[in-house]
């Protein structure tokens, strides 16, 4: 799999992480990095182990998508109780129009970075959302509206979460698990043009550039097509009697 590291974001990003590991592993103290988008925590997967340092990802609850990224000293077992987030749930009235880009824009509006805030999730009457300690006191004392619609703030969330993701599910034969094969069907497009979309530079395979036409993509594996939008492999099934493989993908909306 081809994969190239060489945006200035990713090589800082490296940096940082280098600078976080020396921190853990001299201080014995944890330290933590982020909020961190799919991609960022790939990068930081590329790292090879230092000093003992354990690398642990968490953003607030299980099967968080935006996390930070803990560096846990020699001899210390990572605990999530010690991550910098604070859940914040947002209510407001259930007939209300309020997206995960118009929560995101009010916080932006606070002067809150990015980098402070994980996962937004949000349905009728309610959002939950996950802040770095210190945006937490200016979402407290100055978030009242989003858009247009008053919210009133509480600690905390109750269980069930909303949901992060909608989904739309295409099934489908594919002649290998070749990643030109899987875009192609992904996107109902030939083979050719698939092929020019992966060596091109447009897709990435789990959150990482691929190249690579022949590269093998397994149940489980995302794809993020430029232009196109995001997809996962939710299962693979048996062969067709001309030896083709049935596929299911989960398209991300």
């Amino acid at each position: 799999m081809k994969t190239t590291l060489s945006s200035p974001e990713d090589k800082l990003l490296l940096s940082r992480a280098e600078d976080c590991f020396m921190f853990a592993a001299d201080h014995y103290t944890p330290k933590f990095l982020g909020f961190l988008d799919l991609h960022q925590q790939a990068v930081l997967r590329t790292l090879p182990a230092m000093s003992d340092v354990t690398l642990h990802f968490f953003g607030g609850y299980p099967d968080s998508e935006r996390v930070m990224a803990g560096f846990f000293p020699p001899y210390s077992e990572p605990e999530e109780g010690e991550y910098p987030i604070h859940p914040l749930t947002l209510n407001f009235r259930r007939e209300a129009s309020v997206s995960h880009r118009d929560v995101l824009g009010a916080l932006m509006h606070l002067s809150i970075t990015r980098e402070s805030v994980g996962d937004i999730l949000v349905e009728p009457g309610r959002c939950v959302i996950f802040l770095k300690e210190p945006a937490v006191k200016l979402a407290k004392n100055e978030l009242s509206k989003v858009g247009r619609e008053g919210v009133k703030l509480e600690d905390g969330f109750s269980l069930p979460l909303p949901e992060l993701h909608q989904f739309e599910e295409k099934e489908g034969t594919v002649s290998s698990m070749r990643l030109d094969c899987v875009v192609a069907l992904s996107l109902n497009l030939s083979r050719e043009k698939a092929v020019g979309l992966i060596t091109g530079g447009l897709v990435n395979l789990n959150f990482l550039p691929c190249e690579d036409k022949d590269r093998t993509v397994e149940a489980g594996d995302q794809l993020s097509l430029r232009g196109y939008g995001r997809y996962q492999i939710d299962s693979i099934g048996g062969t067709t009697r001309k030896g083709r493989t049935f596929i299911r993908i989960k398209k991300f909306i």
